[in-house]
């Protein structure tokens, strides 16, 4: 991790696999907004977006669990004409090659933030901080890109302003 965004403190581990697993098989999520709870923690699955990842790395790997992914995932597809008109949707499964590229992906956005590559081949969730709805992890993100913009929305300026409302939330901090 780079020195502007701190890797001195424990919670800031150099690696994804201090992340623990989940004792238990975790529902079948398909939205990102669901929350459910093991061992009296409530958990929302993460994206597989860099922005996702991104947040993960910031809240801390004390905050962060993962299990296996055992799950086919699909790809929707659209045929359309040579005019536009759809002929046909359906999905099909997700090959080794798609996943690469999605992989591939999240782990460059974390790169150009200086953060470690996340291994491929897991579920990544979250941890809700007590006493907060995930609206308010999301709404406290919001917030400071609204308060104090970053220079751009290149991942090395968007980390610093996401890791001070992360702070903020699941460390209590001012």
């Amino acid at each position: 991790m780079t020195a502007e965004l701190g890797a001195a403190e424990d919670e800031y581990a150099s690696s994804w696999e201090g992340v623990v697993l989940l004792p238990v098989e975790p529902p079948p999520l398909s939205d990102r907004d669901e929350v459910f709870v093991v061992d009296g923690e409530r958990y929302r699955e993460l994206s597989e977006s860099g922005w996702d990842a991104l947040m993960a790395w910031l809240v801390g790997i004390s905050h962060l669990a993962r299990y296996p992914e055992r799950r086919t995932q699909h790809v929707d597809v659209t045929v359309t004409d040579r005019l536009g008109h759809v002929q046909d949707r359906h999905q099909v499964a997700r090959t080794a090659a798609d996943q690469a590229i999605i992989d591939t992906e999240a782990n460059s956005y974390l790169r150009d933030a200086g953060i470690p590559e996340r291994p491929s081949g897991y579920r990544w969730f979250q941890r809700l901080p007590d006493g907060h709805a995930l609206e308010d992890v999301e709404g406290a993100v919001a917030q400071a890109f609204e308060v104090s913009p970053p220079l751009s929305m290149h991942p090395r300026h968007v980390a610093p302003v996401m890791r001070d409302a992360l702070d903020r939330i699941y460390r209590r901090q001012p």
